[in-house]
């Protein structure tokens, strides 16, 4: 059975990251003999082929100064890779949906495997994943995984996650196809459906694996999701990846000048961002240097509204406002 890999990226994340996890992609298509269909909001390569997926939301504000621009494969050493670049998308969940439908659709073979750009990959794990695949599952699930997060944190609950998602590409054409704003965005196993999860698809014809090596999930503080992981127990290494110094030296990200986030509250304003909800992708953001005319309170609700979204908490309201409907 032949199979495609899949690698997406909307190009927001640290650069050094997107090269390791792009090469990394073009690298195990091309040993396991897998097609390889990449696709970014920004080129990646030489010559891809554009795409415009939506017109682009009036109310979208990008902060481009975080995104790769940059093509950094040749894909004419590689016959067997296609790249697409889609253009500038809200960084929404449902712009993600959008770019995995018309990926898949892109797709020439019955079965995929879906990798993304801030996840690190075991050569082992692809070996054990076709195997799986070709036995005839509709969804093929991983769940060694290990979270970096200023550390490693071993994941030891089932968490469900896209990277670490393969199967039949109808199947996953059909799923995302019918996802709806607030759902759980990734399919469910039967055998985690006692799992309390929100509005979520259950499917039956399933293969659970445990890989000999984990996955390395990298929170690098331009996520799509906001991470509900804490840094709490975390190791300064890994037995299998190694050191935590060996992976934040791929989370380098250029620091935001005071003129980019002048522009951003100047322009869109304090309410949109608080009224909306909308989660604006900057990592980190000292608002006493922010020269803008705000009252006290305004502050008062931009620091309160950023730690929400940044921070782990279990208090219903903050949980509540990272639920996909409100992104």
């Amino acid at each position: 059975m032949e199979t495609t890999l899949i690698y997406y990226t909307n190009n927001i994340v640290p650069k050094n990251l997107l090269h390791r996890t792009l090469t990394d992609a073009v690298h195990y298509s091309d040993i396991n003999n897998l097609d390889l269909v990449v696709t970014s909001h920004y080129p990646l390569s030489h010559h891809p082929t554009f795409v415009k997926l939506f017109q682009e939301l009036e109310s979208y504000v990008s902060i481009d100064k975080y995104r790769v621009v940059e093509k950094i494969v040749n894909e004419e050493l590689f016959p067997r890779a296609r790249f697409f670049a889609v253009g500038n998308l809200p960084s929404l969940l449902t712009s993600l949906v959008r770019q995995l439908i018309f990926t898949l659709e892109q797709v020439k073979t019955e079965t995929v495997i879906l990798i993304e750009h801030d996840v690190l990959y075991p050569k082992s794990y692809f070996g054990r994943v076709i195997e799986e695949l070709g036995k005839g599952y509709d969804l093929v699930f991983s769940k060694n995984s290990v979270m970096y997060n200023d550390g490693f944190l071993k994941l030891d609950k089932p968490f469900i996650f896209l990277s670490r998602l393969s199967g039949k590409t109808e199947t996953l054409i059909n799923h995302f196809s019918k996802y709806n704003p607030g759902e759980t965005l990734e399919p469910i196993p039967s055998q985690y459906k006692d799992l309390n999860l929100h509005k979520c698809k259950i499917y039956d014809n399933c293969s659970v694996i445990d890989n000999e090596h984990p996955t390395l999930d990298i929170k690098h503080g331009l996520n799509l999701t906001a991470s509900v992981m804490t840094k709490e127990g975390a190791s300064q290494t890994n037995e299998f990846w190694g050191n935590k110094e060996d992976i934040k030296s791929l989370l380098e990200v250029p620091e935001l000048q005071d003129s980019v986030e002048k522009q951003i509250l100047g322009e869109v304003g304090l309410d949109f961002f608080i009224k909306n909800k909308i989660k604006p992708l900057i990592p980190l953001v000292n608002v006493k240097n922010l020269n803008i005319k705000s009252s006290d309170e305004e502050i008062a609700l931009l620091k309160m509204y950023l730690e929400c979204i940044r921070t782990p908490s279990g208090d219903k309201k903050d949980a509540d406002m990272r639920k996909p409907e409100h992104i």
